[in-house]
């Protein structure tokens, strides 16, 4: 499935990336990782995040300890720094979720736009030319109705960070 985001909120995005120093992916990712958040029962968000056509790197966020969307941007951007979380992706995708786990395997990328057939969620992000746009896959395991509202809830959230900051 694919959705273009509006320009004027892409532009809005673009210019809280700007004006905080901060690259616009770091946006979209804490992002994903708080639309995780939203449509599961969980305070810990486990989700993956393509570095380069080479590695991935695990990211979790803990909502019980995150007061505010300034701190998931921060928190984001340290995990994604950490080199220790990082893993070979040719080991990733052939590992991919265990079949008998209630665990969902998400998966977030931007430049990098691998194949991923292993996740039960893919977010990719394009944010070239100016414009924001989303593709994501979805496994069977996933009910079809909820994934077809991801991304009004992912608008919903972009809109609420650039509200609040």
């Amino acid at each position: 499935m694919e959705y273009s985001l509006d320009e004027e909120l892409a532009a809005r995005l673009n210019g809280l990336g700007n004006r905080d120093v901060q690259d616009i992916q770091d946006i979209l990712r804490a992002s994903f990782g708080y639309l995780l958040f939203e449509i599961s029962d969980q305070k810990r968000v486990p989700y993956y995040a393509a570095l380069n056509e080479q590695q991935i790197i695990a990211l979790r966020h803990d909502f019980e300890t995150i007061d505010s969307i300034k701190e998931l941007l921060q928190e984001s951007r340290s995990q994604f720094l950490n080199q220790e979380a990082i893993h070979p992706l040719d080991s990733f995708l052939k590992t991919g979720a265990n079949p008998g786990s209630s665990e969902v395997l998400s998966v977030y990328s931007d430049a990098v736009n691998g194949d991923f057939d292993n996740a039960d969620l893919h977010w990719h992000t394009d944010t070239s030319n100016g414009t924001l746009n989303i593709a994501f896959r979805f496994s069977s395991r996933m009910d079809r109705e909820e994934m077809k509202l991801l991304p009004g809830l992912y608008v919903s959230i972009l809109e609420e960070i650039v509200k609040e900051a």
